[in-house]
């Protein structure tokens, strides 16, 4: 009985896991001679430890970077590339952050996840 309970469980498991193939579509990255500079602050290190690109309600693409020796981090326009705002981080204190965040993940204005 054991025998049998145990080859209906593995066919239900293969047919569960098994899965229609989705179309994919092929992405192939070409270099242009475009290039894309953003002044840094001049608080920023030239050694860049977080990145994060998002977007937000109006779909308006942003870049924010972290500060490597300093608790702040910066947020870019993608267009234009100018600096729109500097993100200050407490060290200290119920909001603190430690000497140093490990990086983070800006999912909009008000979703900033610190690692």
């Amino acid at each position: 009985m054991n025998k049998i309970a145990l080859c209906l469980f593995g066919c239900s498991l293969l047919v569960a896991c098994r899965q229609k193939q989705k179309d994919v579509e092929e992405v192939r990255l070409v270099e242009t001679e475009e290039r894309v500079s953003f002044p840094l602050s001049t608080n920023a290190s030239a050694y860049i430890k977080s990145l994060s690109v998002f977007e937000d309600e109006q779909e308006k693409s942003w870049l924010a970077c972290m500060s490597n020796d300093e608790p702040e981090m910066y947020v870019y326009d993608l267009e234009d590339c100018h600096l729109e705002k500097t993100v200050v981080f407490r060290r200290e204190g119920a909001d603190g952050i430690g000497s140093k965040a490990g990086g983070f993940l800006m999912a909009g204005w008000d979703k900033i996840y610190l690692a």
